[in-house]
């Protein structure tokens, strides 16, 4: 088999995985939020999600700050941790990181709040945030 063969297999076979990857972005105000899952959702599989908030604007992540995310599932969605704070985050100037692991309970549209709480800085200003957004699951 020729390499160029092998490149095209290799493609073919992680094709599947890679369509049913999601990412889902919200914009705020000097940030975006973007939440992306590798696999699809299915009914009674853990599914992990990882969380960004990137900074812009001239704007960067406060380290120093309590950062966190609140999850609200509905009740037929589960969340390994409901609150998860700054342990539980990879935090740098240009971005802070979550994983979130959930596991619906059954298939269908989802619908999970994430309420975070951050703070972004200038060389002259830091302002505490709150910013919620809805993440979106379909369910198989």
């Amino acid at each position: 088999m020729s390499l160029r063969t092998a490149i095209v297999a290799t493609l073919l076979a992680i094709a599947p995985a890679l369509a049913a990857a999601d990412t889902q972005r919200w914009a705020g105000d000097g940030f975006a939020v973007t939440a992306t899952t590798a696999e699809q959702a299915v009914a009674g599989a853990p599914l992990d999600v990882r969380l960004e908030l990137t900074p812009s604007g001239g704007y960067k992540v406060n380290e120093e700050y309590p950062i966190a995310v609140e999850i609200v599932a509905p009740a037929d969605v589960t969340a390994t941790k409901t609150k998860l704070g700054k342990a539980d985050a990879s935090v740098r100037h240009e971005r802070a990181a979550f994983q979130l692991r959930l596991t619906p309970k059954a298939a269908g549209a989802k619908v999970v709040a994430l309420k975070l709480r951050f703070a972004l800085c200038t060389d002259t200003t830091c302002e505490p945030r709150k910013h919620a957004v809805d993440l979106k699951l379909d369910v198989k």
